[in-house]
């Protein structure tokens, strides 16, 4: 299982331009995307990657994998993405769980998790100490709320309400929390 989290705020500059910016979106029947600004900025890539792995599974007659699909991104998001953005792509496949961040400067690299946006470093902080092998779906969404709540506190240009999305083999689930207390086990 993967779980990927997103703060709702967006902004431009110093000026907050929305709190209810939805920046997560399933890309795959068992993979979704996230961007650090509002993935309207990036919807043409997100319709051109649905279009790949529609095209890829028509042809092979069979899901693409999770580490194709992120080859694919980095291949879309190269020359699509302003500098210094970079998203992140979870996904479940029948070889296992991955995360990559994408990102046009950087590539695809694939980690065990990943923190991206302007509340990023202390996001990650709480991540690097609290992250574990083969952890719970309730012990995983505590630590991301942890994060998220550190972003926010750090960080103006964070917001409190929290889009989630639990990805499985099966498919993609998302959800809107309110606030991260909300997303808390």
């Amino acid at each position: 299982m993967v779980l990927l989290a997103a703060d709702t705020r967006t902004s431009r500059g110093g000026v907050v331009t929305s709190d209810e910016t939805r920046k997560l979106e399933a890309v795959h029947p068992s993979a979704a995307i996230g961007s650090p600004g509002a993935l309207g900025d990036t919807a043409s890539v997100v319709r051109e990657l649905r279009a790949e792995v529609d095209r890829y599974e028509d042809r092979h007659g069979h899901r693409m994998r999770v580490p194709t699909l992120a080859t694919v991104a980095g291949r879309k998001l190269r020359s699509r993405t302003p500098p210094g953005a970079t998203f992140v792509l979870g996904g479940v496949d029948e070889t296992g769980s991955y995360v990559f961040t994408v990102g046009g400067e950087e590539g695809v690299l694939e980690a065990d998790y990943a923190a991206e946006g302007s509340g990023r470093e202390a996001a990650a902080g709480v991540l690097d100490r609290r992250y574990e092998e083969s952890l719970s779906l309730e012990t995983t969404r505590s630590i991301v709320a942890d994060a998220l709540e550190s972003a926010v506190e750090r960080d103006a240009r964070t917001g409190p309400a929290v889009d989630l999305a639990e990805i499985r083999e099966g498919g993609v689930t998302g959800k809107r929390y309110d606030s991260i207390d909300a997303i808390r086990p």
